[in-house]
């Protein structure tokens, strides 16, 4: 603005009506006065800059100190971290024998005498104890701040990023040496089988690592574990999405296989019909009625050709015709599906065959991977390096195993508590990567098998039911040995799951695993047979919950 006030008075002071020298006067007098005007405003705004300034540098306690800083006491000027913060003691590397401060990150310094003090890497512990883990970063030199007792482990737990892995411990195991303990090899063994199975059955590779001679520390399991099977997280998860393409293919050869069942039983059932139809035609051929209506007739031939027209015509519209027919167009229908379902998971198959037919490092549902059996060398906890332990890993093949899921963390809670671990795996309710085929067509088609039976029966046809069993079995006896039926359980393995045994599960593995009533036999397998009494399906709650049949539910009533 003055800039242009004094462009203004130079144009009126220059006007040629002015004089000369009057107008230079006035013009100087005035531009003086602009200056001095400006120069004034200029100082008065470089004054109130450097007041604001001397402000801000005088605040101290309007800054907020990073991380591992403390405000620093007495500081009440400045505008720099140095000049309001000092560092914390979390930020100081304390030399070899000592220990940052256990308050270290409220407590300001940066030497070894504000911030340190001797750790527990130096203190020995008394007979009956050992040294805490991490005990170079513990301040302590007495029993109580650095030593744990023997035998005292806790399940440990190791993260790396958002992967994470665990060791079960069998607690009943690890209160003593294997030895003291009279823990044999076959003892060993079978807690380590149980640990790799899958649904109490085991198929795939345990691995035991050591015995009552010698044993490893967590780092050489690993190290062993890893050497075997392959530890790809990676792989794994990769594996267990393209058994999928299995999966489906297996479902859908399921339900043509029960199609092609229901198929053979309607055809059973029309073969009964036909054979009666064909009776009753032959019974009314012979009849004296007949007899009477062909001598009588000029047209025998016409009169002989309707009879058999109209018997045919009955066979083909009746209602096991028409059964057999529906029967035939859902046969096509799930032909067609299957067929669509291996093109569009052929490759993905292909990929599961390719990359996933080698040995896994195997992982229970609770990411567990090794079993903690026993102390073997001494009462130190197994991640420590100075223990010995023997332990259990496993390798799973995705081919065999393709959920790649093992037992793990229930097999010992229920070894722990005196039983098996397929008393518990076969009765809880968890989702299959991997079905029978010939289970599952059973009972897809036992419904539509049972009305066929039914049928023949009201037809006096039974024993053709019978027959086509037979026949099936003397033609394709491989088949018949390995998809008889699909729904009686089989292989019973006789078990003390008592109510105490199961409460003990359920509290050690945190939720229910399975219920049974005392002293009952819990079935360790169930296989493919069929009976032609008693045919019954295991019924499912709502809350997918599942009631197991014994191995003796199908076979007679109980008397």
């Amino acid at each position: 603005l003055g800039v242009l006030w004094l462009i203004s008075i130079m144009r009126t002071n220059f006007s040629p009506l002015s004089a000369p020298g009057v107008g230079a006067f006035l013009w100087k007098q005035r531009f003086l006065l602009v200056v001095a005007a400006l120069s004034g405003h200029a100082a008065a705004n470089n004054e109130s800059t450097t007041t604001a300034t001397t402000s801000m540098m005088m605040s101290c306690a309007s800054m907020d100190c990073p991380s591992h800083y403390l405000p620093k006491e007495g500081a009440d000027q400045g505008s720099s971290i140095d000049a309001c913060c000092d560092r914390a003691c979390s930020l100081f590397d304390c030399p070899a024998g000592q220990a940052q401060l256990n308050s270290a990150d409220t407590v300001p310094g940066a030497s070894e005498s504000l911030c340190c003090r001797p750790s527990c890497s130096s203190y020995s512990c008394p007979s009956g104890l050992q040294v805490k883990m991490d005990a170079d970063r513990i301040v302590g030199s007495t029993a109580e701040e650095c030593c744990d007792g023997l035998f005292t482990c806790t399940p440990y737990t190791n993260r790396s990023g958002h992967d994470v892995s665990k060791v079960v411990l069998m607690q009943e195991t690890s209160q003593k040496r294997c030895v003291d303990q009279g823990l044999q090899q076959e003892a060993m063994a079978t807690y380590c089988n149980d640990f790799c199975s899958t649904g109490g059955s085991l198929q795939g590779l345990p691995l035991q690592l050591g015995s009552s001679e010698y044993g490893f520390n967590l780092g050489e399991m690993n190290g062993i574990c890893e050497a075997i099977a392959d530890a790809n997280r990676s792989l794994l998860n990769f594996c267990r999405q393209r058994s999928n393409a299995l999966l489906e293919i297996q479902v859908k050869a399921a339900e043509f296989v029960a199609k092609v069942q229901e198929f053979k039983a309607k055809q059973v059932v029309f073969r009964g019909s036909m054979q009666n139809a064909s009776k009753q035609l032959q019974s009314h051929l012979a009849s004296q009625a007949f007899a009477t209506e062909i001598g009588d007739s000029v047209e025998k031939l016409v009169l002989l050709k309707r009879q058999f027209q109209g018997w045919a015509t009955g066979v083909t519209s009746g209602p096991d015709f028409q059964s057999l027919q529906g029967s035939m167009d859902a046969l096509t229908t799930s032909a067609i599906l299957l067929d669509d379902v291996v093109r569009r998971n052929l490759r993905l198959f292909e990929e599961y065959i390719t990359e996933c037919n080698g040995l896994l490092l195997g992982m229970g549902s609770a990411q567990e991977y090794l079993l903690d059996v026993c102390p073997q060398l001494n009462g130190a906890c197994i991640e420590r390096e100075a223990s010995g332990h023997v332990g259990c890993c496993c390798g799973v093949n995705p081919i065999v195993t393709p959920s790649v899921i093992i037992d793990g963390e229930i097999a010992a809670a229920v070894a722990e508590a005196g039983g098996r671990v397929s008393a518990a795996r076969m009765l809880q309710s968890v989702d299959s990567d991997f079905i029978n085929v010939c289970a599952q067509s059973s009972q897809l088609s036992e419904s539509s098998i049972e009305q066929a039976r039914v049928r023949l029966t009201e037809l006096g046809q039974a024993e053709l039911f019978n027959e086509a069993e037979r026949e099936l079995r003397l033609k394709y006896p491989t088949y018949t040995s390995q998809c008889d039926g699909g729904r009686r359980l089989e292989g019973v393995m006789k078990s003390e799951a008592t109510s105490d045994m199961i409460s003990k599960v359920n509290s050690k593995v945190g939720s229910k695993v399975f219920t049974a009533e005392k002293n009952e036999s819990i079935p360790r397998r169930a296989q493919a047979t069929q009976a032609n009494l008693l045919q019954c399906t295991p019924p499912v709650a709502s809350n997918g919950l599942k009631v197991a049949f014994s191995h003796t539910l199908e076979t007679d009533v109980c008397s």
